[in-house]
C-alpha cells in the first residue's frame, strides 16, 4: 500500500509540474541560449515574473537515453548555475535577474522567478519587442562564472 501511495505521489508531483509548464502557452520560444555546449529555450510567463527554461530536443532525448541506459546511475542533470546562466542572459539585456531557479520535471524543464530593477514583470510588449533578436541566440561562454550585471542590488 505505501508504494502505491508513493508512486501516486510521483505522479501527481510530475503531473503538478507540467501543468505549471503548459501556462506558458504553445508558442515558440521567445529566446534561444547556448551554455557552453548546450541549448536551452527560454519561454516568458504571460502574467507572472517567471520563465520557463528547458533543454534542446536533442540534449533531452541524449540525456533521456543515457540515464535510461544506466538505469539512473549516471545522472546528466546541469548544476542550477547552469540553468540559473540561461535565464540570466536573456533577463539581464532587459535589466532583470533569476532569484530562484527550480525543476519541474525530472530536470529536462526548470521554472525561474525574476526580479527587475523596475521592480515589475517583463511585459509582453518587452518580450515581443525583443523576441526576434533572442530567438538568434545569445551565448554564456562560461556558465559557472557568469556574473549578471544587476544581481545583488536587491
Amino acid at each position: 500500500m505505501k508504494r502505491v501511495v508513493l508512486v501516486a505521489a510521483l505522479v501527481l508531483a510530475g503531473c503538478a509540474g507540467m501543468s505549471r509548464a503548459m501556462t506558458y502557452g504553445n508558442e515558440l520560444a521567445d529566446a534561444k541560449v547556448r551554455v557552453g555546449h548546450r541549448d536551452y529555450s527560454i519561454y516568458f510567463h504571460p502574467t507572472d515574473a517567471t520563465i520557463l527554461i528547458q533543454r534542446g530536443f536533442g540534449g533531452s532525448m541524449g540525456q533521456a537515453v543515457v540515464e535510461g541506459l544506466s538505469l539512473g546511475v549516471i545522472n546528466m542533470t546541469e548544476p542550477t548555475p547552469i540553468w540559473r546562466a540561461a535565464g540570466d542572459a536573456v533577463l539581464s539585456e532587459v535589466g532583470c535577474h533569476t532569484v530562484d531557479v527550480y525543476t519541474l520535471d525530472n530536470d529536462i524543464t526548470w521554472e525561474a522567478t525574476y526580479t527587475c530593477e523596475s521592480g515589475e514583470r517583463i511585459d509582453n510588449a518587452t518580450v515581443t519587442q525583443n523576441r526576434a533578436r533572442w530567438r538568434d541566440g545569445l551565448t554564456v561562454d562560461n556558465p559557472l562564472e557568469f556574473r549578471n550585471p544587476t544581481a545583488g542590488r536587491d
